[in-house]
C-alpha cells in the first residue's frame, strides 16, 4: 500500500486497517476467517508511509509443524535418556563408594583394625576416604600405646606389690590380716589391668 494510495500485489485488507497500521507506525495483525493478515508500516523519505501487507493462509501456518514437533519431542526424549543414563551411573558410582566407606567403618567399629578401603569415587568421598585410613591408623597407634601403658603399668605396680608380700610372709602370723588386705589389692590391682 503505497502513500499515494496505489497498490502492489493482491491487497487484502480493508482500506481503514490499512490507514489505522499507518498512522501507529507499528505492526499490527488481524484475522480474516481463519488466515491472517500482518500489516507493518514503512517511512519513507519526506515523512511518507508505505504499509507493507503480509496475507499468511491458515494451512501456511499450520505446514511442518506436526514434523517439527515430532523431531523436537524426538530430541527431547533422547537428551533425557541420555542425562538419566548419565546421572545414573554417576549416582551408582557414589552410591558404591559410600557403601564401602559405611562397610569399612561397620568393620572398624566391630573391631577388624586391619580394614582399609580405596579411595574413589567424587572428590569429596575421595578426602573421606583417606581420612578414614589416618584414623584407622590412628586407632592402630592408640591402642599399642594404650598397651604399652598397660604392660608398664602391671609392671610398676606389681614390683612394690611382691617386696611388700614378701616384708610381710617375715612377720609371721601377726600379719595374717594385712596378708588378705593385700591379696585384695593384687586382685583389684589385676582387674584394673586386665581391664585396661
Amino acid at each position: 500500500h503505497l502513500p499515494d494510495g496505489g497498490k502492489i500485489g493482491t491487497p487484502r485488507a480493508p482500506a481503514r486497517t490499512v490507514a489505522s497500521a499507518a498512522r501507529l507506525t507499528r505492526a499490527a495483525t488481524s484475522e480474516m476467517g481463519d488466515d491472517y493478515l500482518l500489516l507493518r508500516p514503512v517511512t519513507l523519505e519526506n515523512g511518507r508511509t508505505a504499509v507493507i501487507e503480509i496475507f499468511v493462509p491458515v494451512q501456511e501456518l499450520t505446514r511442518g509443524v506436526a514434523a517439527s514437533w515430532a523431531v523436537l519431542t524426538g530430541v527431547a526424549l533422547v537428551l533425557m535418556a541420555g542425562s538419566v543414563l548419565v546421572a545414573d551411573r554417576l549416582g551408582a558410582r557414589v552410591v558404591r563408594a559410600s557403601q564401602r566407606l559405611g562397610n569399612a567403618a561397620t568393620s572398624l567399629g566391630a573391631g577388624d583394625l586391619s580394614v582399609r578401603i580405596t579411595p574413589e569415587g567424587p572428590t569429596e568421598l575421595i578426602a573421606v576416604g583417606e581420612a578414614f585410613n589416618a584414623m584407622a591408623d590412628r586407632v592402630i597407634q592408640l591402642l599399642a600405646a594404650e598397651r604399652e601403658m598397660a604392660a608398664d603399668l602391671s609392671h610398676r605396680l606389681r614390683t612394690p606389690l611382691t617386696a611388700l608380700r614378701l616384708s610381710l610372709d617375715h612377720l609371721g602370723p601377726e600379719a595374717e590380716q594385712s596378708r588378705r588386705a593385700l591379696g585384695r589389692l593384687e586382685a583389684e590391682v589385676d582387674e584394673i589391668i586386665a581391664a585396661a
